[in-house]
């Protein structure tokens, strides 16, 4: 069986990172390969320091050591503070995706920390895939064309569904990552948005694509969660990224006019640090333990993507608030107003000031519809990409590009 090449953040404690890690695996697996996850990570400094200590941040910055206890032990030191109830959650909740990284992803062996270490020592995979998520971000990397696959043959390079996550490259940017898509022969994006950039850049038509936590059924996702909604009784779930007051008081006034019970997954240091009293925090919550509480939620606040992406698939009720009002800023809507409009639900957003109206039933037969069609799309673009890629030999040879003709 071929083995396939997955890259993207497989040491970033997120839902969806790892929840559309998990989706992937099992496309890949489905379509007759063998999938493994690159362990690439880039932002732990003490592969290349032995004494480095770990720094506090999004990203995971364990030790070299190999043992996902010991890295999540180091992580959680970083994080811990007196007295605050934060400290107490987020342990609970990274022991969660410790256990979900070393029992349901196909992490591979040797953990690489840098491009120079990928292009000396490749791992021997047919292809790879490189995204979901925010992989080509253009302030997340410098310039790092691991995520847009430049240590592999380019025969064998396929962009699944990867996003920028803003609407607009910066000029400073755009010349480094026209040359790098350019380089890609299989490329598709998440959003419309997306698909925009590309073509400004290079010319380029591309088809937008489903995130692969769509491309796996509703009823495998209710299989695959860990039920934990059930014991709550009617409740009104809350996952905010950055948790605004705005937010917290929004979906109060929801489920006070629902008789909900509201209750947040904590992420953000606000969210238990808050004088509110009102919520009910949720301890212990990994990626399956997550997918259920969506499930089984009465009705959803979020300002993430794949907490709108969950509802959606589950047809729960939801509203999705902006996390932005600038203009700026606001262009890291893109990928979540790029899913609300192709699922005709553009009206469940929300931004400051916005009113919360008739926060009750939703018609979900359009979307439902939508991505039926989409899925067959997007596995049929996936099954493809990788029954040309995993050839020996390319059938075309890909050149390189002079900029300057551009």
């Amino acid at each position: 069986m071929k083995k396939i090449g997955i890259v993207s953040f497989p040491r970033y404690f997120n839902y969806g990172t790892y929840l559309q890690l998990f989706a992937m695996q099992q496309m890949v697996a489905r379509l007759g390969f063998e999938p493994e996850i690159i362990d690439y990570d880039p932002y732990n400094d003490s592969g290349r320091k032995p004494d480095a200590s770990p720094g506090a941040g999004g990203f995971l910055r364990g030790t070299v050591l190999r043992s996902v206890a010991s890295r999540t032990l180091s992580y959680l030191r970083s994080y811990r503070r007196t007295g605050s109830r934060d400290v107490d959650y987020r342990q609970e909740r990274n022991i969660r995706f410790a256990q979900f990284l070393s029992g349901s992803l196909r992490l591979g062996r040797k953990t690489y920390f840098d491009e120079a270490q990928l292009q000396a020592d490749r791992p021997s995979c047919a292809a790879f895939i490189v995204g979901s998520d925010q992989v080509w971000h253009p302030t997340a990397h410098h310039e790092d064309s691991t995520y847009y696959l430049g240590f592999a043959e380019r025969h064998q390079r396929i962009a699944y569904a990867p996003s920028f996550g803003v609407s607009e490259i910066p000029p400073g940017s755009r010349d480094w990552i026209r040359q790098r898509l350019l380089e890609i022969p299989h490329l598709s994006v998440r959003e419309t948005a997306g698909a925009a950039v590309i073509g400004e850049l290079t010319g380029r038509q591309v088809p937008v694509v489903l995130d692969p936590v769509f491309l796996v059924e509703p009823r495998d996702w209710a299989e695959f969660g860990e039920s934990v909604g059930r014991r709550l009784g009617p409740y009104l779930l809350c996952y905010f990224l950055e948790s605004d007051s705005y937010m917290r008081d929004r979906a109060l006034a929801i489920a006070r006019s629902l008789g909900l019970r509201p209750v947040m997954v904590p992420v953000h240091p606000r969210d238990t640090e808050s004088a509110e009293s009102d919520f009910e925090y949720l301890s212990g919550v990994g990626p399956r333990e997550f997918v259920d509480l969506v499930r089984q939620a009465a009705f959803v606040c979020t300002d993430s993507f794949h907490g709108t992406a969950f509802s959606i698939l589950f047809n729960r009720p939801f509203y999705t608030f902006r996390r932005y009002d600038n203009p700026y800023q606001a262009a890291n809507h893109s990928r979540i107003d790029s899913i609300l409009r192709i699922m005709g639900l553009e009206g469940r957003i929300r931004g400051i000031g916005q009113p919360v109206c008739d926060p009750g039933d939703l018609d979900f037969s359009v979307a439902n519809s939508a991505i039926a069609s989409l899925r067959r799309e997007s596995l049929e673009y996936l099954d493809d990409a990788l029954s040309i890629a995993t050839r020996t030999e390319p059938l075309v040879p890909v050149q390189k590009v002079n900029l300057a003709a551009c």
